[in-house]
């Protein structure tokens, strides 16, 4: 009977040893959670513990043609997998909120090999076009690092899918913003209004081709203008390259000349809908002639569309040379330099 106690007595001590440390090691452990229709891990660090929390979200292998992942966190990484029958695929990114992100792509061993194919990194805030690639066939591995921060358009993300034909190419900066190329190189033209190329300024300063005072207050050696020296003037436009407005670089800067007129003006594209239209008059700094060849520095703040894929368009729709636009410089920055008297009225048209 006494043993029968004592070997009670023992059980139920080794009992409450087994269950203080199974209790201890779930406290320690780090905790995960699983979201339906993914394989989902979130690692919580246990107290006291300096490692910083880590995202990875395995999502279940689907189709490349049409594969997205997002993430609304900083510092995340996102992990997922699609198959591909192979060819040329598009791969698409947006940094988000974030600031910054990096995909990489790689083969995950089951298909042909284990190769890296993309592992890139951009700003881009809002989903932006970044390149074709081509995939052989079999499954892949597909990886979204998030930044810390700075952006200013929702979620990051990274879609794939089917590319034909490559989209223009989105840069960063006014392609040939200063005309230095001597052509319109990067822009489309429409109409004769501004010749065949853009004004030697330098070249226009020896033969005396300005109306009033010799050009002045420009950088470089050409400009786009209607001014054609004398010989008629025409109805046109031009329209830059698409290019990504930098949230940290969110001012177009330009020089321009122009007389006031509704049918000469400059506008900001975005989806080739005007979001900004502005008139300008330098011509009402001087009470001489010396304004009408006298560039003026101007500027557009672009921080509504910061994030965005835009255009530049100038429009001349007049036929008196007398009434010319010479524009030029455009450059995006992180200060204004606009001169004040030179607006003669601007609207915005932000959705």
């Amino acid at each position: 009977m006494q043993k029968g106690i004592i070997a009670f007595v023992i059980m139920f001590l080794i009992m409450l040893i087994l269950a203080y440390i199974a209790t201890h090691s779930y406290f320690q452990h780090e905790s995960t959670t699983t979201i339906p229709g993914f394989s989902s891990t979130v690692t919580v660090p246990p107290p006291n513990s300096s490692t910083s929390t880590t995202m990875n979200y395995s999502q279940h292998a689907s189709n490349c043609t049409n594969f997205s992942m997002y993430s609304i966190a900083a510092n995340s990484i996102v992990s997922g997998q699609c198959t591909w029958s192979g060819g040329l695929i598009g791969l698409w990114v947006a940094a988000g909120n974030s600031g910054t992100e990096r995909v990489t792509i790689t083969a995950n061993g089951i298909g042909a090999n284990s190769i890296t194919y993309v592992n890139q990194i951009s700003a881009y805030t809002c989903k932006a076009f970044y390149e074709n690639v081509t995939l052989p066939a079999q499954t892949y591995n597909v990886t979204l690092q998030t930044g810390s921060g700075g952006g200013s358009c929702g979620s990051a993300s990274v879609t794939l899918n089917t590319t034909t034909t490559p989209p223009p190419t989105i840069r960063n900066f006014v392609y040939n913003g200063d005309f230095g190329t001597g052509t319109y190189g990067g822009w489309d033209v429409t109409g004769a209004g501004f010749g065949k190329g853009p004004l030697n300024v330098t070249l226009a300063n020896s033969e005396s081709c300005y109306m009033g005072q010799p050009w002045s207050g420009y950088n470089g050696t050409f400009f786009a203008t209607t001014y054609t020296c004398g010989s008629g003037s025409y109805q046109g436009n031009i329209t830059s390259s698409r290019f990504l407005v930098n949230p940290r670089k969110s001012f177009l800067n330009f020089k321009v000349v122009s007389q006031e007129d509704s049918y000469l003006y400059v506008e900001l594209l975005e989806n080739n809908t005007p979001e900004i239209v502005a008139h300008y008059n330098t011509y009402n700094l001087s009470i001489d002639y010396a304004s009408s060849s006298t560039f003026r520095n101007v500027s557009m703040d672009l921080s509504h569309v910061a994030g965005k894929v835009v255009r530049i368009r100038v429009v001349s729709g007049v036929t008196s040379e007398m009434h010319f636009i010479a524009i030029g410089d455009f450059v995006l920055a992180s200060r204004p330099v606009q001169q004040s008297g030179i607006i003669a009225n601007i609207s915005y048209n932000f959705t």
